[in-house]
């Protein structure tokens, strides 16, 4: 995760320059009645990004919950 992502003043920041895909960050902690604010910077023509909350998740195959994607065609 510290090479993709860093937390800055609550602030999560997360940035992608190339090699496997589908980079995670994640907590265990528990939240409830929250409000999440996003901005997404994205660059080239062939970008995909966005935001999953996931409940309970099993592996990347399995994670129930929900998923905003960014990107062409979404």
């Amino acid at each position: 995760m510290a090479e993709h992502y860093s937390l800055k003043g609550g602030v999560l920041q997360g940035r992608y320059n190339g090699g496997p895909p589908h980079q995670h960050a994640w907590t265990k902690t528990k939240y409830k009645d929250f409000e999440l604010h996003t901005v997404f910077k994205c660059g080239g023509t062939n970008y995909n990004s966005g935001i999953c909350i996931r409940l309970n998740l099993k592996n990347d195959d399995i994670a129930p919950g929900y998923q905003f994607d960014i990107g062409h065609g979404y």
